[in-house]
């Protein structure tokens, strides 16, 4: 980590001696810049000047007086008090606690985890939910909502199936996931389709492309390894999980500024194949994307595009049929924004997208057609609101028909308000919509049925928090999503979440969520997402993480859940002991689907 460096120079406009420019900038213990208010006093403890640091860190302080000492503080900061001695470098690093500042797992959490499966170690999030398909997660849902059914997105790339509606973790072997972003379900009106659960961004690197490599041999071996090299980002993952399945990918990125901006394009291989006692599907995806963003004075621009194709096979029992299927998408999506008081944004994108599958002789296809276009503003401050509406259009053309479908217009507003109450706390409030295309499964079976449905959403949800800007945050939040179209259903629900740094190295973070829904008509579910039709859900999470001096780390975690093929309630455990600056011992246990599994192994940090 480089060290702060923050210089007392004379300022060449100076109308005396007294008068001098302080500049430097300040840096948190990861080495990434922090926005924090620097104050310098004089021998008398007078004010001789301040500053705000700036997005990355600097800030220049025009000195009224001889300064003896400085104060930096920001959110979630311990407080740093510092004496100015002579005019040599003077290195400026501020604790800041992490746990205060994310939501769910960041990328050296992921690196630490004793997770096999990128689903385990997302479902420690606040109010994620993960859905379990026999010994594996199988999608993400925000709260539960939409069924469980939550938008995945692979290196950009979103999966949108509807051979099975199933997502994209199976892609991702042991230790190989290196960020994982989440959208919230109250944004679904910027992706359209399936983002009713919220969306859930997946990548192989972390924040700022950070290598990493990790290695566990043992009964369930895997290598993952990932690298900055000049331009190019490759990375290679295999790991052999303890059911029999061996997951295999290989990525190669490349990042490069271009126009004043940065272009990035991804491609990778995924597969997943079972040995011969093993239930699970051998399933493979190649994908590809694009993307570019530059920022001018007044705007900021986004461009990509993607495209993924998908095949997968499953013997539904010895001697049998064999279920086949295959689905690919191809992509593209803009979005223009403009910073201001109140900012207005701008985005929209093209989709095409289809799916088969065959069990024996039964067969059945559709080709999908999704265009989306929405405005959005939005203003921060003490009364801070964002209001959004898009408009999507949905084509689907069954395999039984000659020629395609009418398109589907639907409206997806959305809205949300939130206010300071002061001493730290806040309200917010909001409604919105979501929009989901029916699966193969869900669609007409016959010619004479005319029209297909798709699923509305309707989302209500307010919440209540406090933050202390240092030590302490605490939130609550109810929420009420009624769905229609496909099938009838509402679900509500409550969840209780808080993060505390109980010192500046052990953290605390822990939530519940408990939901309960009311079913009305008959809709088509498959596994696993028929698991939320029920009438309850409860799953609580406590994490407790401790991070000392030279790399040593210890994570434990208890979490309960009323989910099929749930554990119930489970402790895991992991410890890092570092062997050198580059190279620690990593030792863990954790325990899904009533098998638990322990393991040593070394994690590498290449930087």
């Amino acid at each position: 980590m480089a060290a702060l460096a923050l210089t007392c120079s004379p300022s060449a406009e100076a109308a005396d001696e007294a008068s001098s420019l302080l500049v430097g900038s300040v840096r948190d213990q990861t080495g990434r810049p922090i926005a924090a208010d620097v104050v310098a006093y004089t021998s008398t403890g007078l004010v001789a000047g301040r500053d705000r640091s700036a997005a990355d860190g600097t800030f220049a302080i025009a000195l009224s007086g001889p300064a003896t000492s400085l104060t930096v503080s920001c959110f979630h900061c311990a407080p740093l008090n510092r004496a100015l001695t002579g005019d040599g470098p003077l290195a400026l690093i501020v604790t800041r606690y992490r746990a205060l500042d994310q939501t769910g797992p960041d990328a050296r959490d992921l690196q630490v985890l004793p997770y096999d499966d990128a689903g385990d170690a997302a479902g420690l999030g606040r109010f994620v939910i993960p859905i379990a398909a026999g010994a594996r997660i199988a999608s993400l849902s925000d709260r539960g909502l939409e069924l469980g059914r939550g938008l995945i997105l692979d290196e950009g790339a979103p999966i949108y199936d509807p051979a099975s509606g199933e997502g994209a973790l199976f892609a991702y072997p042991a230790h190989s996931v290196g960020a994982i972003r989440t959208a919230p379900a109250s944004r679904a009106f910027t992706y359209g389709s399936y983002a009713g659960g919220g969306a859930f961004a997946l990548s192989r690197f972390g924040e700022d492309s950070a290598p990493n490599a990790a290695w566990d041999p043992g009964p369930s071996p895997a290598f993952s390894f990932a690298e900055r090299l000049g331009s190019l980002l490759p990375a290679v993952a295999r790991s052999h999980d303890d059911d029999g399945v061996e997951r295999r990918r290989a990525d190669l990125g490349w990042e490069s500024a271009f126009a004043g901006g940065t272009l990035r394009a991804d491609a990778g291989l995924a597969s997943q194949h079972p040995d011969d006692l093993s239930i699970a599907e051998d399933r493979s995806r190649e994908l590809a994307s694009f993307s570019y963003a530059t920022a001018a004075r007044r705007s900021r621009t986004f461009i990509g595009a993607s495209a993924y194709a998908d095949r997968s096979s499953f013997l539904l029992r010895p001697g049998g049929a064999v279920w086949t299927s295959r689905s690919s998408s191809l992509e593209a999506d803009a979005r223009v924004e403009h910073p201001a008081p109140i900012e207005l944004d701008f985005g929209g994108s093209l989709r095409a997208s289809s799916g088969m599958f065959t069990v024996g002789a039964t067969s059945r296809s559709a080709n999908y057609a999704n265009a989306l276009g929405y405005i959005e503003a939005s203003h921060a401050g003490t009364l801070s609101y964002d209001v959004g509406i898009a408009v999507s259009s949905l084509a689907i053309s069954p395999s039984i028909y000659d020629t395609v479908r009418a398109a589907t217009i639907v409206l997806l507003p959305a809205a949300s308000v939130t206010a300071d109450l002061g001493g730290g706390f806040q309200v917010r409030g909001g409604g919105s919509t979501s929009v989901r295309a029916p699966t193969l499964l869900e669609l007409p079976t016959t010619v004479g049925a005319n029209a297909y449905s798709i699923e509305r959403g309707n989302l209500i949800e307010t919440a209540l928090s406090y933050d202390d800007a240092r030590r302490f945050e605490i939130e609550a939040t109810a929420f009420r999503q009624q769905l229609t179209g496909l099938g009838g259903r509402t679900l509500s629900g409550v969840g209780f979440g808080f993060a505390w740094q109980v010192a500046p190295r052990l953290s605390l973070r822990a939530w519940t969520l408990h939901d309960a829904s009311n079913d009305s008509g008959t809709s088509l579910l498959i596994a696993p997402y028929a698991a939320l039709a029920g009438p309850s859900l409860e799953r609580d999470v406590v994490w407790a993480s401790y991070e000392a001096r030279g790399g040593l780390r210890a994570d434990a975690i208890v979490h309960h859940s009323t989910l099929p093929l749930s554990t119930g309630t489970s402790v895991d455990a992991d410890l890092v002991v570092p062997l050198t600056r580059a190279i620690g011992l990593t030792m863990g246990t954790a325990q899904r689907a009533a098998v638990r599994r322990t393991y040593l192994g070394l994690r590498f940090q290449t930087q």
